[in-house]
């Protein structure tokens, strides 16, 4: 049985034993290979951003990577509070394919630490989501 608990879906029941189990939120629970994720990053500029992207989607490991007007970035890097002018990136690929992304992201972003940060999509229209997991298969 599912059950809503703080506004997001979690599996519900009881255990083998019939012991009612506690909530769990949706975002604790596994993920399946073929759950879209997004996964956000950005770029210094928009060659770099452009090189990611279409590698990305070369590569079959993004589906589509939009990649946003510039932006200012406030941050604290090794003590120092920095200022720097980035693209931000939409990488929309599945979980299955999350650590070839990441892997792909450390080796060709310029960054020592690049921002990598991934979102389970709850929810979507189910054909660009079925889209997304067609065009990311290995």
């Amino acid at each position: 049985m599912a059950r809503v608990w703080g506004g997001a879906l979690v599996a519900g029941g009881r255990d083998r034993r019939g012991k009612m189990r506690p909530p769990i939120p949706a975002f604790c629970a596994p993920m399946l290979t073929d759950t879209v994720l997004l996964v956000i990053t950005n770029a210094p500029d928009a060659e770099t951003a452009d090189r990611i992207a279409t590698a990305l989607v070369d590569r079959k490991l993004a589906a589509c990577v939009n990649v946003g007007a510039p932006m200012r970035s406030v941050y604290r890097w090794q003590g120092l509070v920095e200022q720097a002018t980035e693209l931000p990136m939409w990488i929309k690929t599945i979980a299955g394919r999350r650590d070839a992304v990441i892997a792909a992201l450390t080796e060709l972003h310029p960054y020592d630490v690049p921002e990598v940060l991934v979102v389970p999509a709850q929810d979507g229209l189910p054909a660009y989501l079925d889209w997304i997991r067609e065009e990311t298969r290995a």
